[in-house]
């Protein structure tokens, strides 16, 4: 027989024990996916060593799945989200871990260009400053997480295996044993929540230990989302965004990613920069930004440059961008959001968007598709519809909007 077939049919028995405590079909499904992935994982120059070690005992994780299959599509305000993510309580702990982190994270600044306060606001955000790392009932094993999705969870399979198989890779490295390779059940691992491509492409070892290791040592995993966010074209010392006021009788249509202006160009047209101290003069001339309205025009406005675009590379995600943003202002005292936030209207859930979509679709107002994701051609279709009505054309959904969609 073969060597390399030698080598699949040890690994098989030598965890047929543990296959064997899951339920009689998910130790099935689970061996055979197994057999098939440590063929994949020997071809992609994973040892056999490592595979041992690895998958010694490996059974499923369930919970996983649970929690794969429970990401549940409820309505959530961006203010509500930003209520929890921008709390009193993150920026002065943030403030803390700043201060104590100072002449660090002025090394991280002085080679990868990343101002600290936004390594800071990643850092909160993403892991709380690391204490989710410590909460049992969030962190689990990566190459068990990563496997159970790759087996048993259709949608996700293709990316489990790839992450699994990068997971494996940092094994073989060395920067850290399978044992303490922990993160979320989707395989984000450490303070700066790395999945393990990210990990292997972009992780650094900052403080010289010759490991990789953002599990333990904060300062690695600052560093490597400095790395990250440098070579995805952050531009040092400009701003993320900036909020503004806009004048009446505004065109709403001018609210396009796809429609970007200079900042002079904009207060030409009466945008009003709120806080203009927190904008150097260099910006007016060479940023570009576009006009982003994340709760319609009854709540703030912001202009959005590049750099906002690079921190959708970490979460791609406007709330998430817009979070990190905000916290960075106000772990340097500045102001956070000037403007009231609608909290009167009620956002829609995927499955309302759908029907929204749909609505609109049958109106002849091209909804790009029908999703659930309320992206720019969404975004069009609605300002279409809104301004056919004689509403703000500022295409945002809500539940009042979708009323007045099904009765038309």
């Amino acid at each position: 027989m073969c060597r390399f077939c030698l080598v699949v049919l040890f690994f098989t028995y030598a965890n047929f024990l543990a296959h064997a405590e899951a339920s009689g079909q998910e130790g099935r499904i689970f061996q055979e996916w197994q057999i098939n992935f440590e063929k994949k994982a020997l071809l992609n120059g994973i040892t056999a060593e490592v595979l041992e070690k690895a998958f010694k005992s490996l059974k499923p994780d369930l919970s996983v799945l649970e929690a794969a299959q429970n990401q549940a599509e409820f309505k959530r305000a961006i203010w509500d989200y930003l209520d929890r993510a921008v709390s009193v309580k993150r920026l002065k702990k943030g403030k803390k871990k700043y201060a104590l982190l100072k002449e660090d994270l002025l090394k991280i600044y002085q080679t990868y260009s990343v101002e600290p306060e936004i390594l800071v606001a990643i850092w909160g955000l993403e892991s709380s400053y690391g204490e989710i790392l410590n909460n049992e009932k969030i962190v689990k094993n990566v190459v068990r997480s990563l496997s159970t999705l790759a087996a048993f969870d259709e949608r996700r399979a293709n990316f489990a295996t790839a992450q699994l198989i990068a997971a494996l890779k940092i094994l073989q490295n060395g920067d850290i044993d399978a044992n303490h390779m922990t993160g979320s059940w989707a395989g984000a691992m450490g303070h700066t929540q790395f999945i393990p491509t990210t990990y292997l492409q972009f992780a650094v070892d900052f403080d010289g230990d010759s490991k990789r290791n953002i599990w333990h040592f904060e300062l690695d995993a600052l560093a490597s989302a400095a790395h990250y966010l440098h070579q995805s074209g952050w531009q040092k010392d400009l701003p993320w965004g900036v909020e503004v006021a806009l004048p009446k009788g505004f065109d709403y249509f001018l609210a396009d990613k796809n429609l970007k202006k200079s900042l002079k160009d904009w207060q030409r047209l009466g945008v009003k920069i709120l806080n203009e101290g927190s904008i150097k003069a260099n910006t007016l001339t060479k940023q570009s930004a576009y006009l982003y309205l994340p709760s319609g025009y009854q709540g703030p406005a912001f202009l959005l440059f590049k750099n906002f675009d690079v921190l959708k590379r970490y979460n791609n995600a406007n709330a998430y961008a817009l979070a990190i943003g905000l916290i960075s202002n106000g772990l340097k005292d500045k102001p956070l959001v000037v403007a009231e936030w609608p909290r009167h209207l009620k956002p829609l859930d995927k499955n309302e968007v759908e029907v929204a979509q749909r609505l609109l679709t049958e109106s002849g107002f091209d909804a790009g598709g029908i999703d659930g994701l309320v992206g720019p051609k969404t975004r069009r279709a609605v300002r279409s519809f809104q301004k056919s009505k004689q509403l703000v054309p500022d295409g945002f959904l809500t539940e009042e909007l979708l009323k007045r969609l099904q009765i038309e």
